[in-house]
């Protein structure tokens, strides 16, 4: 994979969050993982740490904190997004991702489909629906008319987005930090 691009909740949030996604893990057999989202993942192998940074400085100018909605538990196909909570696609998230994909990769042409992880895995569909399932029926996640609350977090503010060495195993991504920039100003 590479260098991909992060947004991590601020500190207390990942910490509950990181407790919603060590349960999950234990109980399923899968890996354990920091909570994110991923902004990018196609950051091109050959482009140092810093340019990366520097390309994002110049693509993002400093705003507001990014606000994060999570909308519902659902599953996906891919071993990545096997159970996942979805992320409200604003105006300002959805410009990020397009602003930073320009500066780092702009023959990425890839959909964006932002998403916080829960589960990691190859699960049947079956499977997938009964892990769902069970977060809401061990009160792990409520779903709202408004979105989703997982573990009592409906949403949290993002100031920063994280370069991360994902080429190595899931569980060493924690000590993959590279380098940080904020989007704040």
């Amino acid at each position: 994979m590479g260098l991909s691009l992060w947004l991590v909740p601020p500190p207390k949030e990942a910490k509950i969050l990181q407790g919603v996604i060590d349960k999950l893990a234990d109980k399923y057999n899968a890996p354990k993982f920091q909570p994110h989202i991923t902004l990018l993942t196609r950051v091109p192998e050959h482009m140092p740490v810093e340019e990366v940074l520097v390309r994002i400085r110049s693509a993002v100018p400093p705003e507001e904190p990014l606000h994060i909605k999570l909308s519902r538990v659902e599953s996906d196909g891919h071993f990545f997004q096997c159970v996942l909570a979805p992320v409200e696609q604003s105006d300002y998230l959805m410009t990020l991702n397009a602003e930073v994909r320009k500066a780092i990769n702009p023959h990425d042409t890839a959909k964006y489909f932002p998403h916080l992880s829960l589960v990691y895995g190859d699960y049947t569909k079956e499977k997938k629906d009964a892990i769902i399932q069970e977060i809401y029926d061990e009160g792990l996640a409520d779903q709202r008319m408004d979105g989703v609350e997982l573990a009592g977090i409906e949403s949290f503010e993002v100031t920063e987005i994280w370069v991360v060495d994902t080429s190595t195993p899931i569980d060493q991504w924690k000590s993959s930090l590279l380098g940080k920039e904020s989007i704040i100003s």
